[in-house]
């Protein structure tokens, strides 16, 4: 008999009018696409989850987050304290324009 779930899925709870919870996603959204782990993944989707229902802060987040993720991405997804809003979206934008045209 087989006990695994059929399928985890990818959890589509971005909100990129808020930067926080946005960041957060993007950096979840990496380590749930680089783990093909179902008890990994099960445990990401617990962890997004309680981030959006506010039942931990972005420090416990990116704490409990770190254990998933590879050095690299550790040092991308850091909480940003230092960069302005206006500032992030223009980088974003940036960014995302070399992605499309690659």
């Amino acid at each position: 008999m087989n006990d695994k779930p059929d399928t985890i899925s990818k959890l589509l709870l971005d909100q990129e009018k808020d930067l926080r919870f946005h960041l957060a996603y993007l950096a979840y959204s990496e380590a749930w696409d680089k783990n093909n782990n179902d008890e990994i993944r099960i445990k990401l989707n617990d962890l997004i989850k309680s981030f959006s229902d506010n039942e931990i802060d972005s420090k416990t987040f990116y704490y409990k987050l770190d254990r998933f993720r590879t050095k690299t991405e550790s040092r991308r997804y850091t909480p940003i304290k230092s960069q302005r809003k206006k500032a992030w979206r223009v980088n974003e934008a940036k960014r995302s324009r070399v992605q499309r045209h690659k």
